[in-house]
């Protein structure tokens, strides 16, 4: 058999056997993934296919990416080499489809070329190369040399000896090549999105259509694939791409500039999307218009080096900005300001985030060399910061960690007036310790409510605070004075008053010198009803320290004087106590008594004589005990709100059957 013939022989059977992968390079559909191979010609001069598979020696769907019609390129491929006048003698033609490299090395140097050959055994990975007909030896070598730098190798010569090499000799990720198709968004549109991306790291071979080539390690080429598959979706289709790699900021701080620039003229609508491993700012605008006004933007606001000494404004989001600054005095003691800014001329106020560099002043101060200065705007509820970038790292740190949103406490308050009588004649405390209700007492000389119970409190776990009142209920008469429910921010007080503003004199004046009697009151106005004062504290623990004033107060003629003024009855009680979080705490030992006149007798004899004999006459001291039941329930996010607003509804829903009833 002559060499022509074992060689065509060859050629058949490798393309045989690489049949079931070329099916599946052409059927394979993934947006990073070449789909077509072009149909080779009969003539010398047609355009040449490599594909080229990476040099993991397996052939996946991400690997079969790599589809190159290099044309008048790969001939290039050995610019830097002088054609070999005996290989340009050769004419040939290549046809290895998903070949191993050391199979195709064996056969294109061996069988095809004729020519002496080494391969280094560390080289691995598979190609695929058509020529498309008859071509010249020179040609088919760069060919060869194309398709094997896709898999990170490459073929060098030395002494006439063709030897088959890994690309990186420093031993660093070898290059590969790809072509990534595109669905929705043009070439140039991608390109531009990702020539930040591989500045120094890939290269762009083409790009044109549909497709994307490129040559690069694999974990660029991975980092591309993930890009290119978020943008190239249907609502990009009509948008203009921009990636800015950042020198100075930080990719999520000037991000949040970008959008506060963006909102503030009105363009609100644009992605922006930080990529913090490579430090870059990817922008997606609805024009190109919008696009170049974040690449003005982005440039002035990526100023500054590391240690010189810059403006940045921080939007306090929870918080009030003049409490926040004055917290962060202490901690950064060293030339910190908490005045309100001054105010700036138009258009030249910073914008939120942004980072300007500034001369030897700061909002007509002067600055020294060392020191973080931090003013705050009450107005806007911005902080104005002057630091270096490195400083600005920690305050900004500080600052998102003291800048949450507060925690809230819901109370839930029942006040009511129990009768003492019978079992109940020594007081709701004596009553509830019979009954084994009582959750724990201790005294105190100031009748304070601490966290050791002291004085007199009784600590129930829901529901038994309503058991307790429908205790009470059934052995004496309960009134319910007030049943108030009030949501309070941690740490604020919060007051709920149901009553009445009642006039009382407190000084009277009486002139007579002009023959006539002139009386002159001063009258102040005294509030009454029912007052309830809370202010929570959440601790770590889930506890709520409450301070707590309750007042209940009525109106009751004056008896005491002749002074034509009315006499405010009142109970208070003032205490500070520890709650678990969703505990009722019941406070009570506010006692008073009034006298009952009754009177009996005959029937029909009212008024009569027989009244005054066989009438009775009876005088008993009315005697009742005020008492409170508080719950707080911490509220620390939505989900925490929701819950008790779910529980406020199904209560009253509750009160409504029970008074349709």
């Amino acid at each position: 058999m002559s060499d022509a013939t074992r060689i065509a022989a060859m050629l058949l059977a490798l393309t045989l056997t690489g049949c079931s992968g070329l099916a599946q390079l052409a059927g394979h559909n993934g947006p990073t993934v070449g789909t077509s191979l072009a149909q080779p010609s009969a003539t010398t001069d047609s355009r040449s296919e490599v594909v080229a598979i990476g040099a993991t020696g397996h052939t996946t769907a991400a690997d079969r990416a790599a589809i190159v019609e290099p044309g008048e390129s790969s001939t290039n491929a050995f610019a830097s080499q002088e054609a070999d006048p005996v290989l340009a003698s050769k004419s040939v033609e290549l046809n290895f489809v998903d070949t191993d490299v050391r199979e195709f090395a064996r056969v294109l140097f061996s069988e095809v070329l004729k020519v002496p050959y080494l391969v280094d055994p560390n080289i691995s990975g598979d190609v695929t190369v058509r020529s498309g007909g008859k071509i010249d030896g020179n040609r088919a070598l760069a060919l060869a040399r194309q398709a094997l730098e896709a898999t990170g190798s490459t073929i060098r010569v030395s002494d006439g000896v063709y030897r088959v090499t890994p690309q990186s000799a420093d031993g660093s990720q070898a290059a590969n090549m790809r072509t990534f198709k595109l669905q929705y968004i043009e070439a140039a549109d991608a390109q531009n999105a990702l020539q930040g991306l591989i500045e120094g790291r890939a290269q762009i071979i083409s790009s044109s259509g549909n497709s994307i080539t490129m040559r690069g390690d694999t974990e660029t080429l991975s980092l591309v694939a993930s890009m290119i598959t978020a943008i190239d979706v249907d609502r990009f289709r009509s948008a203009s791409f921009g990636l800015f790699p950042l020198k100075n900021g930080a990719a999520a701080d000037v991000s949040e500039e970008l959008r506060s620039l963006y909102a503030g003229v009105g363009m609100a609508s644009q992605t922006i999307l930080p990529i913090d491993r490579i430090n870059a700012i990817l922008v997606v605008a609805s024009r190109p218009e919008n696009l170049e006004f974040a690449r003005k933007w982005l440039g002035r606001l990526d100023q500054g080096s590391q240690n010189q000494r810059q403006v940045h404004v921080y939007q306090v989001k929870n918080r009030d900005a003049d409490e926040l600054g004055k917290l962060m005095q202490g901690i950064f003691s060293n030339g910190v300001t908490t005045e309100a800014a001054a105010p700036e001329a138009a258009g030249s106020a910073p914008m939120e985030g942004q980072s300007l560099t500034a001369p030897g002043s700061f909002l007509g101060s002067s600055v020294g060399d060392e020191g973080i200065k931090i003013t705050a705007d009450p107005n806007a509820n911005k902080l104005v910061i002057w630091a270096t970038r490195n400083e600005y790292a920690l305050v900004d740190q500080a600052l998102r960690r003291l800048d949450t949103p507060v925690s809230q406490v819901y109370v839930e308050a029942t006040i009511a007036e129990v009768r003492l009588n019978g079992e109940l004649s020594h007081g709701v405390r004596w009553f509830l310790e019979a009954k084994g209700l009582s959750g724990g007492f201790s005294d105190a000389a100031n009748g304070a409510v601490a966290p050791t119970f002291p004085g007199f409190n009784v600590s129930l776990q829901v529901p038994q605070a309503e058991l307790v009142i429908n205790a009470l209920e059934s052995h004496t008469d309960v009134r319910i004075v007030s049943t108030p429910q009030l949501t309070v921010v941690d740490r604020q007080t919060a007051t709920i008053q149901v009553g009445d503003q009642v006039p009382v004199v407190t000084k009277s004046v009486q002139d007579a010198s002009s023959g006539k009697t002139v009386i002159a009151n001063d009258v102040t106005f005294r509030d009454t009803g029912v007052i309830l004062k809370v202010t929570p504290q959440i601790r770590s623990s889930g506890e709520v320290l409450l301070e707590i004033a309750q007042e209940v107060s009525r109106v009751v003629p004056t008896t005491s004087s002749q002074i034509d003024s009315p006499t405010i009855s009142q109970r208070k009680v003032s205490s500070t106590v520890l709650v678990p979080d969703g505990t009722s705490i019941v406070l009570a030992g506010l006692m008073s008594s009034s006298d009952e006149d009754t009177q009996g007798g005959l029937p029909g004899t009212k008024g009569t004589l027989l009244e005054a004999i066989f009438g009775t006459k009876k005088s008993t001291a009315a005697r009742t005990e005020l008492i409170v039941v508080i719950r707080p329930v911490i509220i620390r996010d939505r989900s925490d709100l929701r819950e008790v607003a779910a529980e406020v509804a199904q209560k009253m829903q509750t009160l409504m059957d029970v008074s349709t009833n």
